[in-house]
């Protein structure tokens, strides 16, 4: 994890986004330029943002935590966002619900709702992804039950939060994973049509 000045600016841009109501496209990779994510900034503070994510067809895909220090660049009010923008209108796409203090600390939150509902999430850090179930969280590690390509319950696994650059909970992927993981019979609660 590296910490420049970066995460500052890059935290103040996306409170500026936000203030205008605009979408933000989030840069992470270094290796693959084209690879970024498109959404509505919902809350920002000193380390970390939540964006209410959405697909190049303008609907809403879920939602991602993201650190401040791993976002490499930031692009707003280009004609990508501004089409997005209209997409979402014309969709008469309304914001999700989703119960996280957005003055907390929002990955912690993020993981907090997900184990409270039994939702599947992803989380990357520098070499990987996981698509998982949250079986506990605290400060420092959050305690996974990864799921395999089939939905499948596997080892459980724990993971230090600090090495956590971004999860994403809500969207197609994760749902996904939730149909053939409930199908599984691994969690218990209420079934629903996701």
């Amino acid at each position: 994890m590296r910490y420049t000045n970066q995460a500052g600016l890059n935290g103040y841009q996306l409170r500026c986004i936000m203030a205008r109501g605009e979408i933000a496209s989030v840069f992470l990779d270094e290796q693959n330029p084209d690879n970024f994510m498109a959404g509505y900034v919902r809350a920002v503070n000193e380390r970390q943002a939540l964006l209410e994510s959405i697909t190049p067809w303008g609907r809403f895909d879920g939602f991602l935590a993201v650190r401040l220090d791993a976002i490499l660049n930031i692009m707003s009010g280009d004609e990508y966002e501004n089409r997005l923008q209209r997409l979402v209108e014309l969709n008469a796409q309304t914001a999700q619900p989703l119960s996280v203090d957005v003055n907390g600390d929002l990955m912690r939150g993020l993981l907090a709702s997900a184990l409270k509902e039994g939702r599947v999430v992803t989380l990357w850090d520098e070499a990987d992804a996981v698509s998982a179930l949250v079986e506990g969280v605290d400060e420092l590690h959050v305690r996974l039950r990864p799921l395999s390509y089939m939905g499948e319950p596997m080892a459980p696994s724990i993971l230090r939060m600090r090495d956590v650059q971004l999860i994403s909970l809500g969207s197609e992927e994760e749902n996904m994973y939730q149909i053939l993981c409930d199908n599984a019979g691994y969690y218990a609660g209420p079934k629903k049509l996701l």
